[in-house]
């Protein structure tokens, strides 16, 4: 480590502090000019945008005594104006950590060049001088600039021991550099300081799998997995390892579970500091990774309230009013559950997974006539779909007309013969109609799919009971 810092220090001091080598006398007297409001403008599915023209966004920067800020053309509405609102502190009190919290939201935006100046002049001119160098170096560790990265994480972890996760980033910039014994021993150091985090595994892992030793990247992913059993990076790097070790079936059980998983951008599901850039944002991405991971934990009163905001956020997407509706029937939240589906598909008319949605909410809300109308539609729209055969099925049954309950519940098993659920709607409809004997045929098909699965086996066993 110490031979990477010794290079990574010059360089460092060329590439990224300029800022704070020019920033102006003046920067510290306040009374700049502030950042434009953006201007609001509406982009694909209704989602609000800015849009900027160069020339006038750069001058304004400069007025602002603010490193350059390259946006694109279009831009999201919501992050723009928090950044422009985080200037304000800059420009009108001489904060000098609002340039911190604006590198936090173009962090956040993909905006590298203007994060790694943000950083820097937060970090030269700021109060939190820890957290504005760990940050420059995760954002120069994102560009690819890993020797400039090791020295700022360097930094910040001699101003704060506790900082984020400067080591494990540290660690991993010297295994990127090529410096395999140095992050080694960081690995090491970073179980040694934190032996609940899988970092450090998971960094043991990588280093395993570089020199072919699969089955000691497999004990140090084992370790990982009993520890954080939801990260996706497990188990892709856990299918890696079975793979190498010829183990081609654990392989792609572990490939098919981390993918079931939600995904993160690079270090955004363990840095909590990205977190928090990604939260000061409040970019559409961000949101979708927080409803995923929301979900990955059963937290449905956050996932309902993360979908509403992801719908605003596209107010002329159908499939996210949808989601919305969905996740309101999660929470009990049927008033709201309608008003949200109705919205879809009047944005959606054609779209049978909205229609089956929408069929699906009308049977909980116990309007049976309508749930039957909207569910035919649903077939209509899209006759090959098994999803809406089966809601068709289920809206069927409910209404009395059994015959095209048993129709499209076996059309149902047509479409999704390997699917276990899709079978089960045609088994409840034939328990519930007493034709036991077809029941049973249907059921020890569903154990040939499922051996294991416990409805199956218990309604098997109830119908071979003496009756």
């Amino acid at each position: 480590m110490k031979r990477a810092l010794k290079f990574a220090s010059v360089a460092l001091f060329f590439a990224g502090t300029a800022y704070s080598l020019v920033a102006p006398a003046g920067a510290l007297l306040a009374r700049h000019s502030d950042l434009p409001e953006p201007a609001l403008s509406e982009g694909a599915l209704g989602a609000p945008v800015a849009r900027l023209e160069r020339g006038p966004w750069l001058a304004a920067c400069a007025a602002a005594d603010i490193p350059d800020i390259e946006l694109p053309v279009e831009v999201e509405y919501e992050p723009l104006r928090r950044m422009v609102a985080e200037s304000r502190a800059w420009t009108r009190m001489s904060d000098a950590d609002a340039l911190g919290r604006m590198g936090e939201i173009a962090l956040a935006l993909d905006l590298g060049d203007a994060a790694v100046d943000l950083f820097s002049a937060a970090a030269s001119l700021g109060k939190e001088r820890a957290r504005w160098n760990y940050l420059l170096g995760a954002a120069l560790q994102q560009q690819g600039r890993l020797a400039f990265a090791v020295f700022a994480l360097g930094d910040a972890l001699a101003l704060d021991p506790s900082i984020g996760v400067a080591r494990p980033r540290i660690a991993r910039a010297l295994f990127e550099l090529g410096e395999s014994d140095a992050a080694r021993s960081e690995f090491e150091a970073c179980l040694r300081a934190e032996p609940t985090r899988a970092l450090g595994h998971i960094g043991l892992a990588r280093l395993a799998l570089a020199r072919g030793d699969a089955s000691s990247a497999l004990a140090s992913l084992d370790a990982a997995g009993a520890l954080t059993p939801g990260d996706y990076v497990v188990w892709t790097l856990r299918s890696q390892a079975m793979a190498s070790l010829g183990r081609a079936e654990e392989s792609r059980r572990d490939a098919e579970r981390g993918a079931k998983l939600p995904r993160y951008r690079g270090w955004l599901s363990f840095d909590p500091l990205v977190q928090q850039c990604n939260e000061r944002a409040r970019t559409f991405s961000h949101i979708e990774v927080s409803f995923g991971a929301a979900h990955a934990r059963g937290d449905i009163p956050r996932m309902a309230a993360l979908a509403d905001e992801l719908a605003t956020r596209v107010p002329k997407d159908a499939e996210a009013w949808r989601r919305a509706a969905a996740t309101q029937v999660a929470a009990r939240q049927m008033p709201a559950a309608l008003e949200r589906i109705a919205r879809a598909v009047e944005l959606a008319p054609q779209s049978a997974p909205t229609l089956c949605t929408a069929s699906e909410i009308a049977m909980a809300s116990s309007d049976n006539a309508g749930a039957l109308e909207l569910a035919r539609r649903a077939v209509a729209a899209d006759a090959n779909s098994a999803f809406a055969h089966e809601v068709l099925a289920r809206a069927s049954y409910l209404t009395g007309d059994f015959p095209s309950a048993l129709l499209h519940a076996r059309r149902t098993v047509d479409f999704a013969p390997r699917e276990p659920d899709k079978r089960q709607v045609l088994i409840e409809i034939l328990l519930g109609l007493q034709r036991f004997d077809e029941a049973a045929l249907e059921l020890e098909a569903f154990l040939a799919i499922a051996p294991e699965h416990p409805w199956a086996k218990a309604q098997l066993s109830a119908l071979r009971k003496p009756r």
